[in-house]
């Protein structure tokens, strides 16, 4: 991860049939129109590339849901009592 994403081949066509087969509003249930098209399983957790494992997101919806998986696989380490929760800049 930490990469820039790279569109797989026919991704353009792809993108289109999902929108076509699907419609335009995110399918998360935000109510907000689709602009983008998201994973049902991350690609991160094993999932393809498929029409059956694409749907239409809008962009707020699809770059949280990324960042969210992101926490879960890759969590903080807990502070311990007492240590602030920035450290102190001292210039």
């Amino acid at each position: 991860m930490g990469s820039a994403w790279k569109a797989p081949p026919g991704w353009a066509k792809m993108r289109q049939v999902v929108f076509a087969k699907h419609g335009r509003q995110c399918w998360r249930g935000c109510g907000r129109p689709a602009t983008t098209v998201g994973h049902v399983v991350a690609r991160a957790l094993g999932g393809g590339w498929d029409l059956a494992n694409l749907r239409p997101e809008c962009q707020k919806c699809n770059s949280s849901h990324g960042a969210a998986l992101g926490n879960r696989l890759y969590p903080r380490a807990p502070r311990r009592r007492g240590q602030p929760q920035r450290p102190v800049r001292r210039w």
